[in-house]
């Protein structure tokens, strides 16, 4: 599989097992939902956007993990690099978290506390400030 362009979204894999295999230095970026049943989707495409508008240099993924023990739902977001996790981490409030095997690095963030900054991504461009 060759290498996605730079800063774009992975297509496939679809789980994050799969974008480590691709990438095994990768690095993990955990979005802790609060219960929002059915907007899963909503929120991992807004996520997504916010993250593509931050220009990250290298490939990134965003997937829906349930965990199998608890209800929470999380959004994995998956980087290529380090430099791309931690900019886009500290942009999100998050901090070092070590709950996820596998991973070169770990953050955690509760989407509550970065609501407005993933929707002003999400939000269609204005003219004139409007």
């Amino acid at each position: 599989m060759t290498k996605p362009s730079q800063g774009r979204s992975v297509a496939k894999p679809r789980y994050s097992a799969e974008f480590l295999k691709l990438y095994p230095a990768a690095h993990l970026l955990v979005c802790v939902l609060t219960k929002r049943p059915g907007q899963h989707q909503l929120l991992s495409n807004a996520l997504r956007r916010y993250i593509a508008s931050l220009a990250p240099a290298g490939a990134f993924m965003v997937t829906v993990h349930r965990g199998h023990s608890t209800p929470v739902l999380e959004l994995h977001c998956a980087f290529e690099t380090k430099s791309d996790a931690l900019k886009i981490g500290k942009a999100l409030g998050a901090e070092l978290d070590e709950r996820h095997g596998g991973w070169a690095s770990q953050q955690v963030f509760q989407y509550d506390a970065a609501r407005e900054a993933i929707r002003s991504a999400a939000k269609p461009a204005t003219v004139n400030g409007d």
